[in-house]
């Protein structure tokens, strides 16, 4: 049941994704994309292989689920929040929806703890709001960079 309502979830997110006129660059989602699923890899490893304080399940049906969630819905959404933030100018505007992106991926956790794919020991749900806040702030930093690079070397070949 819960593969079913992961990937159902994910064929959401992913048609949402396809069909919303985009204004990042293929490489930038590409980059952003990749960076995202290699820091919250090592994140995932650090707190729950040597810390212990998230556990997750041995079933199979669980752990595909866990495995759609980490590497489908959550860069998801950081591509999402990313949209929204290209599409603002405003300081205020794209953090509030850095802010709604943190708290969107926290419930998502929450639901992963809910459905039983993992389990947290001596951790709260702030905690997942705080490092959910600072993945979110390191993938806009990255796409900032990215995209001064990008424009760097635009400037240059012309």
């Amino acid at each position: 049941m819960t593969v079913t309502v992961f990937l159902s979830v994910a064929l959401i997110a992913m048609i949402g994704f396809i069909t919303v006129p985009k204004k990042l660059h293929s490489l930038e989602i590409l980059f952003v994309w990749m960076l995202f699923i290699f820091v919250q890899a090592n994140y995932v490893f650090v707190v729950s292989l040597n810390l212990k304080r998230v556990e997750y399940s041995m079933q199979l049906e669980k752990f595909w689920s866990y495995i759609i969630g980490i590497f489908i819905l959550n860069p998801l959404l950081i591509m999402g929040m990313l949209l929204m933030y290209v599409a603002c100018r405003k300081w205020l505007t794209r953090a509030c929806w850095i802010i709604i992106f943190a708290g969107l991926l926290t419930c998502l956790e929450y639901a992963e703890e809910r459905f039983g794919v993992l389990t947290h020991n001596d951790w709260t749900i702030p905690w997942s709001y705080l490092i959910w806040l600072s993945m979110l702030l390191l993938a806009a930093a990255a796409y900032s960079w990215f995209h001064y690079i990008l424009d760097r070397e635009l400037k240059e070949t012309l």
